[in-house]
């Protein structure tokens, strides 16, 4: 099992059975290092259930991670593990899905002009999305410079296996109105990028 030891504030130590531990070290910011345990917290949920396949696979994935010395092998490991990981974060929300209302997050009746209406498969990708973002949190995090230039391409590779082009908008458009909200942008100038922690703290 995979299980996640905090040594402080931003160092973990990461153990899987009888392998050697590894550690990650988190880039300094208060906002990741305050979320981070829903990080940890999932990806051990994740191991709990879907036990050693998940571990074998999450381990070498974040063994090679550690021995890319390059950020372009780093963002094709990336880019290459979407899948995979798409697949363990399906199969383990199926393993959950008893525990899940979907209904009780699609009322359209509570969609103001603030926000956006999901009906109940539009939950389902989100809940995947989310799945998925909080394992490569343990890989984005750790990285000295938040990869937002490539994570876009990263987020659309998800979207497109989730065959989520009818929920794309919704949630570029819902990340735009906390950018404004959080002022990371002028509404005026709408070529800036959404930041990767920006996103990913949408789905924490």
């Amino acid at each position: 099992m995979i299980v996640f030891k905090k040594i402080n504030e931003s160092f973990y130590q990461i153990t899987c059975s009888t392998k050697p531990p590894l550690y990650i070290s988190l880039v300094p910011n208060e906002t990741i290092s305050n979320q981070f345990d829903k990080v940890t917290s999932t990806v051990e949920n994740i191991s709990e259930l879907i036990g050693k396949i998940f571990d074998e696979f999450f381990y070498k994935f974040l063994c090679r991670f550690q021995e890319c010395d390059t950020k372009e092998l780093r963002d094709e490991l990336l880019i290459n593990n979407v899948n995979k990981t798409l697949q363990f974060s399906t199969v383990f929300l199926s393993l959950k899905e008893k525990d899940i209302d979907y209904a009780s997050f699609s009322d359209e009746k509570k969609t103001t002009t603030d926000s956006f209406f999901f009906d109940s498969n539009d939950i389902k990708k989100f809940l995947k999305l989310s799945i998925s973002l909080k394992i490569y949190s343990v890989f984005l995090f750790t990285q000295k410079d938040l990869p937002d230039d490539n994570f876009e391409k990263l987020f659309s590779k998800f979207l497109i296996l989730l065959h989520a082009d009818n929920i794309q908008g919704k949630l570029y458009n819902y990340l735009k109105m906390i950018a404004i909200r959080e002022k990371k942008y002028k509404s005026k100038d709408k070529s800036k990028k959404i930041t990767t922690l920006m996103t990913i703290q949408i789905f924490m």
